[in-house]
């Protein structure tokens, strides 16, 4: 019967069959696309990004306050904090996973989701092939910037990136 509700729902969203994959994962209120999710990537590469797309199949609204990864080189972004789905909406987050210093291999990260409602367990998996080129550290280090900035607005006042950004201002005006 509860897949008769999230195809119900995701109808009533007008969002189709399409919305609700075949390997759609139910977890309470929400059902998520896959709870888990590998990407493949080259030794030398300095960023790997993962979309974790996710639908309310529930009559009410469901907050999720927070996501937070197992360590700091995975950065999760939610569209707002808090994060709220009305009744039927779908809706994604980014996750971005630094490779910077990540021997070939095969590593796991877990996205803890925070809600009252609907708490969860994501985990991304990302698998180092060997056979690439590193850059240099400063190269790298340009590109994670980048990459981060893209994911979070506000990262240049949070982490390493406060040395350079924020921290020269100090003591200043004008």
């Amino acid at each position: 019967m509860s897949w008769l509700r999230t195809v119900y729902f995701a109808a009533i969203a007008g969002l189709g069959w399409g919305a609700v994959a075949a390997g759609a994962e139910q977890s309470g209120p929400l059902v998520w696309e896959a709870h888990n999710k590998t990407n493949q990537t080259q030794l030398g590469g300095v960023t790997t990004h993962f979309t974790f797309k996710v639908q309310n199949t529930s009559a009410h609204a469901v907050v999720i306050d927070d996501l937070k990864s197992s360590c700091g080189c995975t950065v999760a972004q939610m569209p707002s904090k808090p994060w709220r789905l009305g009744p039927g909406e779908s809706n994604k987050f980014e996750v971005l996973v630094d490779l910077r210093d990540k021997p070939a291999g095969s590593f796991e990260k877990e996205i803890d989701v925070l809600s009252t409602e609907a708490p969860d367990k994501l985990l991304v998996t990302v698998e180092v092939q060997p056979g690439g080129k590193r850059l240099s550290k400063e190269a790298e280090d340009r590109i994670w910037g980048q990459e981060l900035a893209v994911t979070d607005h506000q990262a240049v006042f949070k982490r390493e990136c406060v040395k350079c950004h924020l921290v020269p201002a100090f003591g200043r005006t004008g």
